[in-house]
């Protein structure tokens, strides 16, 4: 189940402009990142189970640097 869940976190953080993604950003995360989010206020079932996979996908990822200007060194792991 978790790896399903993993698959469905990639397909949101890489597809942004899906229907789906807007309505999870404006739900759920409107002024942060899919990764940086906390669980909120009544989330939805879907949600959670997303919510819960975060850890997977955080493991999976990777660092791709193009103009550096989006990286915050002190609060997110670019190194390991």
């Amino acid at each position: 189940n978790l790896s399903i869940l993993r698959k469905q976190g990639t397909r949101l953080i890489s597809n942004q402009d899906t229907i789906v993604f807007k309505l999870f950003k404006a739900k759920y995360f409107f002024h942060v990142d899919l990764l940086d989010v906390n669980l909120g206020h009544n989330p939805s079932f879907v949600w959670c189970n997303i919510f819960a996979s975060q850890v997977a996908i955080r493991e999976g990822m990777g660092w791709r640097n193009g103009m550096g200007d989006n990286i915050n060194v002190w609060s997110q792991l670019w190194l390991q």
